[in-house]
């Protein structure tokens, strides 16, 4: 169990606001691996995105080997600070 698991026992959604608030406040100081759709080439990297009905989502796990699980194999990843991630995310309009 990570600490993320500890602070969410049930869908985030179902939280109440002061535990989705920790929630958050943990994403955001937690280290993130982020699907890729190919291995990074120097410092760029392309996100492994899919399109759904509520629009565009990138996948990403707090451990490489969720990450890998939820694949069913390896996948190309790359590791950014929560914070970092949704940043980057929401300035593109993507869920994560």
């Amino acid at each position: 169990m990570t600490p993320l698991d500890a602070l969410c026992a049930v869908p985030f959604h179902d939280l109440p606001d002061a535990a989705r608030a920790r929630v958050l406040n943990r994403l955001a100081d937690t280290e993130i691996f982020i699907a890729l759709a190919r291995d990074p080439e120097g410092e760029r990297i392309e996100l492994r995105l899919f399109d759904l009905p509520s629009g565009r989502m990138a996948i990403a796990a707090d451990a490489e080997d969720r990450l890998a699980d939820f694949f069913a194999g390896p996948v190309a990843h790359a590791a950014l600070p929560g914070r970092a991630l949704a940043q980057m995310l929401a300035a593109e309009g993507i869920a994560l």
